[in-house]
């Protein structure tokens, strides 16, 4: 099923110890056949983070070494991921908050819902700030074009979200075995922010 995402034998061929990382963002899209993921984004165990990586620092997105340093992405340290739910950091999310699928360990959708709706609600409230020339004209400005495109791919994702769900695509047979409290059910926690 992993076959699905970009960039995921890349990460293999990687040899990163499997309980030391776990697959997060969008990736969960590409397992669940709405989208294909565009790069690939993972959160370190902090033992793996210092002993692989120790020069990079901790409050910053940096990418694998290599050629595909602009494709598989690792957070920082403290990001979302390790808030939600009752998570006390990155390290309890990575042994108590993922499922493993074909030996890799992804955070449990629910988190990526979550962090989808925290960076949508962050983005919606940047863009009224923005002056009205700014809005207008966001080809003058790469930054105002890029919150505009994550806004709109954020609320279609949502959409596409609704749908999986209305149509019980979390119980077709590759996804089945994941429980219904990791989905976020029953709470729907892969609504969109209000």
């Amino acid at each position: 099923m992993i076959e699905r995402i970009h960039h995921m034998e890349a990460l293999q061929s990687a040899r990163l110890p499997s309980d030391g990382f776990a697959v997060v963002h969008s990736a969960w899209l590409a397992l669940m056949g709405m989208r294909r993921n565009g790069d690939l984004d993972l959160i370190l165990a902090s033992d793996l983070r210092a002993e692989r990586f120790p020069g990079f620092d901790p409050e910053r997105h940096f990418g694998l070494p290599g050629p595909l340093e602009r494709r598989i992405r690792f957070m920082p340290v403290d990001n979302l991921y390790g808030t939600f739910y009752g998570a006390r950091g990155v390290d309890d999310v990575i042994r108590n908050h993922c499922i493993e699928i074909d030996g890799v360990r992804f955070v449990e959708p629910r988190f990526y819902f979550a962090f989808k709706k925290q960076r949508l609600l962050m983005l919606r409230n940047r863009w009224p700030k923005l002056r009205w020339w700014e809005r207008g004209l966001g080809f003058l400005n790469h930054n105002n074009r890029s919150l505009a495109r994550k806004i709109a791919k954020d609320e279609r994702d949502f959409a596409w979200l609704g749908g999986f769900f209305d149509q019980g695509g979390h119980r077709q047979a590759e996804l089945q075995h994941i429980p219904d409290a990791a989905w976020g059910l029953p709470g729907r926690d892969w609504r969109p922010p209000g």
